[in-house]
């Protein structure tokens, strides 16, 4: 009940529900060509190596920096592009990680910033997971992106 100011596929009739449950049903309504693989465990370094089995980038959407580093440390490991982003309050901040090219999260945030005790604000994690999925897109489209260096 408390985030669901930042929610926009999951509603206060789908709380008790798994959020990536309801997701994945409004995901199918919105576009029934979609796949949607659903994943209701936590990440953690006991399954981190399965739940990024086969992919081909990762999107950091988590609410912790405990997550965000160990999917970093994968995303390195692996060489996989790992999507940023993080709001806290009014503020966020996205950034894309190119293995080998780019600086890594890790590099950026050498500590976990202290927990928030403001608020997030709904509308800034909708500018952030935009911007955030721009990012994905451009890296994936290859336009309007520039590798590091270039």
């Amino acid at each position: 009940m408390s985030n669901l100011n930042r929610q926009i596929l999951h509603w206060e009739k789908d709380i008790g529900r798994e959020k990536a449950e309801s997701f994945e049903e409004k995901l199918s309504q919105m576009n029934p060509d979609v796949e949607v693989a659903v994943m209701t465990q936590r990440i953690s370094e006991d399954n981190v190596a399965d739940v990024i089995k086969g992919s081909d980038l990762i999107v950091d959407a988590m609410d912790n920096f405990q997550t965000r580093y160990l999917l970093n440390r994968v995303a390195l490991e692996k060489k996989i592009p790992f999507f940023h982003g993080g709001v806290y309050g009014f503020e966020g901040q996205v950034t894309t990680i190119i293995p080998g090219e780019t600086a890594c999260l890790r590099c950026i945030f050498p500590e976990a910033p202290a927990p928030e005790a403001f608020p997030v604000i709904g509308a800034t994690c909708g500018v952030i997971g935009c911007i955030q999925a721009t990012e994905v897109v451009k890296y994936i489209v290859g336009c309007g992106w520039e590798e590091p260096g270039v």
